[in-house]
């Protein structure tokens, strides 16, 4: 046991040190290697927090390595080339591809179904800050590069196609699944919507965004890891009222519904679209969050409506996850309240 919990600090302090480094750096190279190291450290902890071998850590290192041999490849060439419009093309796409975002969002998918919960919360939340801090970057050499890059790149109607046949698979997809994690990376994946189209704009309200949706995040993680909740099937697990109230509260905030801070966000956020002339897109993004309410209200029913005297199931939950102390979820519900009132 001690091996093991040396081992998960050393990987954890080297994804630390990876974050530090790569958003650090002026260089796009030495970003691009903290990315490496960043993949490298994460691979070691899926293998570590599952009990079973599965193809999960495989799947995510073939990912990374091909969409970060495209990237450095690109950056190569981006200097040397005149064709900048389609370099700058190809290189969001690969960072799309290690970002998990459509329309490279299948492994994403198939990978959070089969990892545990504490691997889906670092996948899902500081293993896509480098590539956003990249993102960001590309960004602004597209903007020094172009006197309109709304025009020159035609962002509206590449983003504008991209929802549209993201809303349509998803629909698909969601349709029949009943994994809480498939539905939590779906979540994500209608996130990273918002987020992306805020680092264009907004580096300071793009950051807001994604400190309050991790801070969730992990909250909710942590309730369903305790739990053991893979299914909404097993919602009936969860038999304590306070967990309840607090998976009904957070689902409420990831749902960003008035009045909580996350409702604020999503008004600002609008505020800023509207700015820069991006209605139909906007139109796209609610149309797609209304539908995904409904997704959000059907675990909600779940956790709360289900009656465990109903089900004759039994499931042996590790005791240590019993023992959690309840002060932490309150310190992080404290933490987000505190967080919104100074951005606000």
């Amino acid at each position: 046991m001690m091996v093991y919990n040396l081992n998960m600090f050393i990987f954890l302090s080297l994804i630390i040190l990876s974050l530090m480094i790569g958003l650090n750096s002026v260089s796009v190279f030495y970003l691009w290697f903290s990315i490496e190291v960043n993949m490298m450290s994460f691979i070691p902890m899926i293998l570590y927090y599952n009990n079973y071998y599965n193809f999960c850590s495989i799947k995510y290192f073939l990912i990374q390595s091909f969409s970060s041999s495209l990237m450095l490849l690109l950056m190569l060439n981006l200097y040397y080339m005149n064709i900048m419009n389609f370099l700058f093309f190809m290189l969001i796409l690969s960072l799309f591809m290690k970002l998990g975002y459509f329309p490279f969002h299948m492994w994403y998918l198939n990978i959070l179904k089969d990892l545990d919960w504490m691997s889906v919360m670092l996948l899902m939340s500081i293993q896509k800050l480098l590539p956003f801090y990249k993102l960001w970057g590309v960004f602004k050499m597209i903007n020094f590069s172009s006197s309109n890059f709304f025009e020159s790149f035609n962002l509206n109607n590449f983003y504008m196609i991209i929802l549209i046949l993201m809303s349509l698979n998803i629909m698909m997809l969601i349709y029949s699944n009943n994994s809480v994690k498939f539905f939590m990376g779906v979540s994500s994946i209608n996130h990273m919507s918002w987020m992306i189209l805020l680092i264009l704009i907004d580096l300071h309200m793009w950051s807001c965004y994604y400190m309050f949706y991790i801070q969730i995040l992990t909250n909710l993680i942590l309730i369903f890891n305790m739990y053991n909740v893979d299914n909404f099937n097993y919602m009936y697990m969860i038999k304590s009222k306070i967990f309840k109230f607090l998976i009904f509260f957070l689902v409420l905030m990831l749902m960003m519904m008035p009045p909580l801070i996350g409702f604020f966000l999503k008004m600002f956020s609008i505020e800023l679209f509207m700015e820069y002339k991006l209605y139909f897109i906007t139109y796209l993004m609610l149309n797609l969050s209304v539908f995904m309410s409904y997704y959000y209200l059907s675990l909600m029913m779940s956790c709360l409506l289900i009656n465990s005297s109903n089900f004759m199931y039994n499931m042996n939950i590790n005791i240590q996850y019993m023992k959690i102390d309840y002060s932490y979820f309150f310190m992080n519900l404290l933490m987000m309240f505190l967080y919104s009132m100074w951005m606000l």
